[in-house]
């Protein structure tokens, strides 16, 4: 990767827990396959929480995981549990499609990370479009079209997983991601 050449990528909560993981993959692919647009976990799309989106070259992203490992996380203190089942739907570039996942509880650890990870990014000149005062802890399942928004996607199948009953793991990695948010590939983790 050139030192000038930017590409999208992602500070994100990784599912700590492969049956977590596995299970969200599950619950996209059953639900949503038919109606999703060019964001449906699988293969190509893992399940993670954004904590902040970005672009940045080669030469960046090494300064940027190294201030990010300075900031001494214990992957013990982001046990989150999910909250509820959310469809939003999409503003600017996203303005004609909606998005389904599973919403996280906002902790003040969590809120207090994403917010540090923001500023982390801004003291370094790299904009982010997640910010502090309107983030949304979420995992994203899919983002489908609105032309059938008058009936958006059913639940047809629930996760084979209890998932809203316990505290799962997550740790703090950095992704290579497109310009939708997908988390294409996992480069780092704490």
């Amino acid at each position: 990767m050139g030192s000038a050449i930017t590409s999208h990528f992602n500070l994100a909560l990784y599912p700590q827990d492969a049956h977590l993981a596995s299970t969200c993959v599950a619950l996209a692919q059953a639900n949503f396959k038919d109606q999703a647009s060019e964001y449906l976990l699988g293969e190509n799309a893992h399940p993670h929480v954004t904590l902040c989106q970005f672009q940045a070259n080669g030469e960046q992203l090494e300064s940027i995981w190294s201030e990010v490992e300075k900031l001494g996380l214990e992957p013990e203190s982001l046990a989150l549990r999910f909250h509820h089942f959310y469809i939003k739907p999409g503003f600017h570039f996203h303005k004609d499609k909606y998005w389904l996942g599973l919403a996280m509880s906002a902790t003040t650890e969590l809120m207090a990370l994403q917010k540090a990870l923001h500023s982390l990014l801004e003291k370094m000149n790299i904009e982010s479009p997640t910010l502090p005062q309107s983030y949304f802890p979420h995992l994203t399942l899919a983002r489908c079209h609105t032309l059938d928004y008058a009936h958006p996607p059913q639940i047809k199948e629930l996760p084979t997983l209890d998932i809203w009953q316990q505290d799962f793991v997550f740790q703090v990695s950095l992704g290579r991601s497109n310009e939708f948010g997908v988390y294409l590939e996992r480069l780092k983790i704490l």
